[in-house]
């Protein structure tokens, strides 16, 4: 009795264990078009990260260049006006010069630096605006006061113009001393790095009678 006990257990087992396998067998072939694999899982994981990997580093260079960019444009802005601030202020100390003279000074021609005359002729004058660097730095006039975080100091050539009579009807034959003088200014300036020039112009009327 006891043989035959132990025999119909074995079959039970048998049975349940046929069973679960074809079980499995069924869930493998079933989720075999679902879903992948853990090997296949990972791959796809990798791929996923370099290609945003890919993005987010061209996405970084990108903004590096940009900002790069934008602090050029920053940086020559800034060199502009600098430039444009100093050629400014240089104006104001030609005119500043002919403001504190109490005789017509007589203009002159020869390109020697006088610091007593600071006034040259119309005529004499090289085309100024084709004037470069070394002409500017031996024979134009440095302000009174030294400025700071330019690359050079700005220079100044006050050039007379004409003089105009006080009344037409005089124009061939007035005295000297009652007319207005007519002068122009002459600016050079450079920025806070050698790359910016600026050239500038004023006119300026005095009467010195």
């Amino acid at each position: 009795m006891n043989n035959a006990r132990a025999a119909a257990n074995q079959v039970v087992v048998l049975s349940d264990s046929r069973y679960a396998l074809r079980w499995s067998a069924h869930l493998a072939l079933t989720n075999k078009g679902r879903h992948l694999t853990p090997a296949s899982e990972r791959g796809a994981v990798l791929a996923y990260s370099l290609v945003m990997l890919l993005l987010l580093t061209i996405l970084g260079v990108t903004a590096v260049t940009t900002s790069s960019l934008q602090e050029k444009m920053a940086g020559n802005l800034r060199d502009q006006s600098v430039a444009a601030l100093a050629g400014d202020s240089i104006l104001r100390d030609g005119e500043e010069w002919l403001y504190t003279q109490t005789s017509r000074p007589t203009p002159v021609c020869d390109d020697i630096y006088d610091s007593t005359n600071r006034v040259r002729s119309f005529n004499c004058l090289p085309e100024i605006a084709a004037a470069d660097d070394t002409w500017w730095t031996s024979k134009g006039f440095t302000p009174t006061e030294y400025l700071t975080q330019v690359s050079q100091q700005p220079r100044y050539v006050n050039e007379w113009l004409q003089d105009v009579p006080d009344s037409p009807a005089k124009s061939l034959n007035y005295e000297r001393g009652k007319e207005a003088n007519y002068y122009r200014i002459n600016g050079w300036s450079a920025g806070v790095t050698d790359f910016v020039r600026g050239w500038f112009q004023d006119t300026y009327r005095k009467r010195f009678n």
